[in-house]
Parts: C-alpha cells; sequence; structure tokens
C-alpha cells in the first residue's frame, strides 16, 4: 500500500509526501538459523519540498527514510537521507544546478545477523556526501514549444490548489 499526498502551501511553494507501510514475515527455520518465524511492522518515506524562487531559479530538498527490514538472519536497519537542490535557468537551452547529497550525513547501512554459529553485526558508512555542481545545454532542432495560454489544459485533470 502506499499513500500519497502533495499540493501547494502558497503559490512558491510546494511538496509531496509518500508512505509506504509494510508488513514482514519470515519464517527461517529451515535455515537452521534458530530464529524461527519473525515479523516486522515498518515503513518507508519520501518527502520534497520544492520552492519556486523566481521564474529562474527553483530549490528542493528532499528527504528519504527507510524502515527496518528483515532478512532470514537478522534485521537491516532503518536509515535517514537529506538531500537539496538549486537549479537556475540561463537561458531556454542552458541551466545550471547545484545538489548536495546527504546533508546531515546520515546516510549508513547497518546489518544484524544473529544465529547459532554466526553473529555478525555489519556496520558500513559510504561515501555519499558529496556535492556537485552541473552546467547543461540542450542541443536540437530549434526553439521549444510556444507556452500556451494561461487558460490552456492539458488535460491532466485537476491538480494541487
Amino acid at each position: 500500500m502506499d499513500l500519497t499526498t502533495n499540493g501547494k502551501v502558497t503559490p512558491a511553494i510546494s511538496y509531496n509526501l509518500s508512505l509506504s507501510p509494510y508488513w514482514n514475515q519470515i519464517d527461517s527455520g529451515p535455515l537452521q538459523s534458530g530464529l524461527g518465524k519473525r515479523s516486522l511492522y515498518s515503513a518507508s518515506s519520501r518527502a520534497n519540498l520544492n520552492w519556486q524562487a523566481d521564474k529562474d531559479d527553483m530549490l528542493q530538498l528532499n528527504a528519504q527514510a527507510g524502515g527496518a527490514r528483515l532478512q532470514a538472519q537478522g534485521v537491516q536497519a532503518p536509515y535517514f537521507v537529506l538531500n537539496a537542490g538549486w537549479r537556475h535557468t540561463i537561458n531556454e537551452r542552458t541551466s545550471l544546478t547545484l545538489t548536495g547529497q546527504d546533508l546531515a550525513g546520515t546516510n549508513r547501512y547497518r546489518r544484524d545477523l544473529e544465529t547459532p554459529i554466526l553473529v555478525e553485526h555489519l556496520r558500513d558508512r559510504p561515501v555519499s556526501r558529496q556535492v556537485q555542481l552541473r552546467l547543461d545545454y540542450r542541443f536540437g532542432g530549434g526553439t521549444s514549444k510556444p507556452k500556451p495560454p494561461a487558460d490552456f489544459d492539458y488535460g491532466a485533470g485537476p491538480g494541487p490548489g
């Protein structure tokens, strides 16, 4: 099941939230792990907050979280990552993008395996913190399609406020 909502806080600020709750059950009895049948309720989520500062500049915050997950011989721990980006349109074909990944330094992987003959505590901290600056230029045949009039409807149905 996925739960999603999106909308506008103001004409310049929009959001998108999603939540995916789940239930895991594993019967690891046949693996001789001694853990038997186990279950876990958890969820994964994502949140985006966009701010169209002006016609040429857009800022975005993105947060992702994943809940704990059962594995046959243990548990994979939850995680959280915060990213941000800024896009500046220079002209119709050129844009500049600055992104920061894992701003809070929280992207970690942790797994705990526990069996009668094996106990393993794996801790991994990937090198995912980075800042990227990108210049994009679109090649191609001519200018983009003309902008439709303000009252033009693409037929996508009602959108956020």
